[in-house]
């Protein structure tokens, strides 16, 4: 039979590690604490994220409404005129109010026509042949394109100036 060698511990050897050991007890603890903490705080910035994204454009929407109202006030005033330029008046207005609301919000129109071509805010649907214009201008504005806060948001459609080109047959 083997004898088993065991270990011989002083008591203040005995005292020090189980001092050691209650140390690390506690590290633990706070270790599982801090974690708990930890995924807590994350829960709830997913919460805020959450909400914030929900909630966003309650601002934007409580702007609109004044704009939205006017409609309502437009369309209900339809049946009591059947005069066009009260009905024009009324929508110009409208519309001039909510351009107000969108460019307050950095929303900015792309200027076009007589402007070179610039394939990074417009797109180009018909090439013109024209003489007296420099080549790659655009000379008609399809769809308006918009920029929000200085990014593109949508492009501008529009027709774009090519020089004629000579046949191969007239030169002949």
């Amino acid at each position: 039979m083997e004898k088993k060698k065991g270990v011989h511990l002083t008591q203040e050897e005995w005292e020090a590690l189980k001092g050691k050991a209650e140390k690390a007890e506690a590290y633990f603890d706070q270790l599982l604490r801090l974690q708990a903490e930890f995924e807590n705080a994350r829960k709830r910035l997913q919460k805020e994220k959450e909400d914030h994204t929900k909630y966003s454009h309650g601002e934007m929407v409580r702007g609109l409404l004044p704009i939205y109202d006017h409609f309502d006030l437009a369309l209900s005033n339809l049946n009591g005129t059947s005069n066009p330029e009260v009905i024009l008046k009324g929508v110009t207005l409208i519309k001039n109010e909510m351009w107000e609301f969108l460019t307050r919000h950095g929303l900015s129109r792309i200027e076009t026509v007589g402007r070179p071509f610039n394939p990074e805010q417009h797109e180009a649907v018909e090439v013109m042949e024209d003489d007296s214009r420099p080549e790659d201008m655009v000379v008609e504005e399809v769809r308006p394109g918009y920029l929000l806060h200085g990014r593109l948001l949508r492009p501008a459609t529009v027709k774009v100036s090519r020089k004629k080109q000579i046949q191969e047959e007239e030169v002949k």
